[in-house]
């Protein structure tokens, strides 16, 4: 996706939250200075296209990448790999403005790599769970 030529950015994920309006995480992949974090832009109408200026940062001091959006009631979660630190971490918001990293109150399975965030029905999970190993 042609974004914005003077941010440079990779692994875009777009999500429509329940109020409609179509968010749009992007990992910065700026040289300088080196930084490696989520961004976010947003807009109501994907036909004009997002705007390019995006927010802060909304995960932590640590570099990241392969950002998965999922929506879980009132929260939109963002998953991502923190890549040098071996681990996989989290991000929420309720008002798609202040992000809270919420790392130390999720689990995911030992040398979880990138992945997609899906919600699905039991049935399907079961069947998966059951295929697990």
């Amino acid at each position: 996706m042609f974004f914005n030529p003077d941010f440079s950015v990779i692994d875009a994920a777009i999500i429509k939250d329940n109020n409609g309006e179509l968010i749009m995480i992007v990992k910065n992949e700026n040289s300088n200075p080196p930084e490696k974090n989520l961004r976010i832009t947003k807009t109501k109408n994907i036909e004009i296209g997002f705007p390019t200026e995006v927010s802060p940062s909304i995960t932590g001091d640590y570099w990241v990448e392969g950002p998965s959006p999922l929506i879980v009631g009132e929260y939109i979660y963002v998953y991502f790999d923190k890549y040098r630190n071996h681990e996989y971490g989290a991000v929420r918001t309720r008002d798609r403005t202040t992000w809270e990293d919420v790392s130390s109150l999720v689990s995911f399975p030992k040398g979880i790599r990138h992945g997609t965030a899906f919600t699905t029905d039991r049935k399907v999970l079961e069947v998966l769970l059951n295929h697990k190993d």
